[in-house]
């Protein structure tokens, strides 16, 4: 069983912008694992999306996107996390290490964050996910009413042993402190348009989304799951990488710019499962198949050379019953005849391959009556061959059963 790569229509939806969408899991799990199946790139972002049961390959000739990543990772670092007594914002909250760890926060024209938590009591949170994401925008195109570059910048920070206050009350729910350990990761990137619009109509990604918090409100939704699990497991956390960052936000923009559901065909690149047989294995069977021809060649050519003697051999159980009797018997007595004895090969060469019948075989077996006793002289033995179809008068009469002795004194 082997992979093959070849060109079919595939099934898609066009894209078209769109704001938000709502917390989707699966769907997002299923359009990543669709794009890391395909070997999809991380450096541009989605018009057109794959139906999700397409084995879909990606091939940089087949695709057209219009907008670009160029991207700079900050791959997880640790970081020295301290929370000040001020809870009126993030910012002012994680402000003594967050100019650090995500700078964009202060520059950004747009700056939003989501946060999830594991707490084990009133005073002790576990572990604590927090999703940063900041936009500046440049180069508005009129004609789409799009900015044409987006300077982005998304962050992950996982805090271990944050201190917990009573209040809930956003970022009031954590008191003044120290982390136990903290570590973050950032990936910056630059998202440019680099072709223009369709017609009237724009066809294509929307990553100036109205909707920025929804942005990082999904990127919790998507990775908080595990985060907790693995937190409730006392396991280690794993780390979200900027990859991961990079890869869900073209998942997020690509399943949210496809609600529309506009379906189109596409040639593209499609991975199906063939069989293929090996050479030795075709030169193997090629010989099996060869030897069982010349083998059955050989038979048929035997079987004519040889037809009379192979004409000769009993072809049923009777005929064996039968020649096994007349094999062993050289006469009976009782009614004034022998069984016939078996011809010779001289005889049965002699026949030129005749055969009796069955019904002739069967008049002989019937025919013939068998007893213990040798006769005291041999008599002629009769060709049954020379026989007339009907039974001889001898034959046809009443049979009478053996006389029997007394055994003891008289």
């Amino acid at each position: 069983m082997t992979d093959l790569i070849i060109k079919t229509e595939v099934n898609g939806n066009l894209a078209l912008g769109h704001n938000s969408m709502a917390d989707s899991q699966v769907l997002w799990n299923l359009t990543q694992e669709s794009l890391d199946y395909a070997g999809f790139p991380t450096d541009q972002l989605l018009d057109y999306l794959p139906d999700l049961g397409n084995s879909w390959i990606y091939r940089p000739e087949e695709w057209n996107n219009t907008w670009s990543m160029t991207c700079q990772p900050t791959e997880s670092k640790p970081v020295d996390l301290r929370l000040a007594a001020n809870c009126t914002s993030f910012e002012s909250k994680f402000a003594p290490s967050l100019l650090e760890m995500f700078p964009q926060a202060y520059f950004g024209e747009d700056f939003h964050y989501n946060y999830g938590d594991y707490y084990i009591n009133e005073t002790y949170v576990q572990d604590l996910l927090v999703i940063m994401y900041a936009a500046n925008y440049t180069d508005y195109e009129e004609s789409t009413g799009t900015w044409r570059t987006i300077d982005l910048s998304m962050g992950a920070l996982h805090a271990h042993g944050v201190p917990k206050n009573d209040s809930d009350w956003d970022m009031c729910r954590y008191d003044e402190g120290e982390a136990e350990r903290a570590s973050y990761s950032r990936i910056d990137c630059r998202v440019k348009r680099d072709l223009g619009s369709f017609g009237d109509a724009f066809f294509g990604a929307f990553p100036d989304a109205g909707d920025v918090s929804a942005i990082p409100t999904s990127f919790v939704g998507n990775f908080f799951a595990r985060f907790k699990q693995e937190a409730i497991e006392d396991l280690e956390i794993s780390t979200i990488t900027p990859r991961d960052l990079q890869r869900f936000y073209q998942v997020y923009m690509a399943t949210k710019d496809t609600q529309n559901k506009l379906p189109v065909q596409r040639l593209m690149s499609v991975q199906v499962a063939a069989v293929q047989l090996s050479t030795a294995f075709i030169a193997v069977f090629g010989l099996l198949a060869l030897f069982n021809c010349l083998a059955g060649a050989a038979y048929g050519l035997m079987f004519l050379h040889h037809r009379e003697a192979v004409a000769a051999v009993p072809q049923s159980k009777l005929d064996w019953l039968l020649q096994s009797v007349t094999s062993r018997m050289t006469s009976v007595r009782g009614l004034g005849y022998t069984l016939p004895m078996p011809a010779t090969p001289a005889e049965r060469q002699a026949e030129n391959g005749w055969r009796y019948s069955a019904e002739r075989r069967r008049a002989q077996f019937e025919g013939a009556v068998y007893d213990a006793t040798w006769a005291e002289h041999n008599q002629s033995i009769p060709d049954f061959t020379t026989l007339p179809p009907e039974f001889p008068v001898k034959m046809s009469e009443t049979r009478h059963p053996a006389p029997s002795y007394t055994l003891g004194p008289s």
